[in-house]
């Protein structure tokens, strides 16, 4: 992206992209701390658990549409004139990242019941290897 943008634009994008991905860090940190051990502790998956799930991640959803509406107000009143522009940018991010934030705890549910697995068949980043990975 650097190629098309300048330098103050870049930055500009940089710190909009940051505040419009806020809810969804602050999900993903609550499932990373909390979640995980909770699904550690219990051996089968309960009514009360995906319930917990649905409320984890209708809230983050919720943070995020609430960003999406109110964040061009916010980077008017947070940010001085050069970053004007960048209100609608927040909206279009946070509508971007709802996709992601539905699929936020199910990697996570894999990962604390040992199916490492279905963890890598959702993140594709996580290489599978055999008993050469030690």
């Amino acid at each position: 992206m650097g190629k098309f943008l300048t330098l103050e634009n870049l930055g500009i994008l940089t710190s909009i992209a940051f505040l419009a991905s806020f809810p969804l860090l602050l999900g993903l940190a609550v499932t990373s701390r909390i979640m995980i051990p909770i699904y550690r502790e219990r051996s089968e998956v309960t009514h009360k658990l995906v319930k917990m799930r649905y409320a984890l991640t209708a809230a983050v959803l919720w943070l995020l549409l609430s960003m999406a509406m109110v964040g061009p107000w916010q980077v008017n009143f947070l940010y001085d004139a050069r970053y004007v522009s960048a209100g609608a940018i927040v909206t279009k991010v946070c509508i971007a990242l709802i996709p992601q934030v539905i699929g936020m705890t199910n990697d996570q549910a894999a990962l604390a019941a040992g199916r490492l697995g279905g963890f890598s068949s959702i993140q594709p980043s996580v290489r599978r290897c055999g008993s050469a990975c030690g």
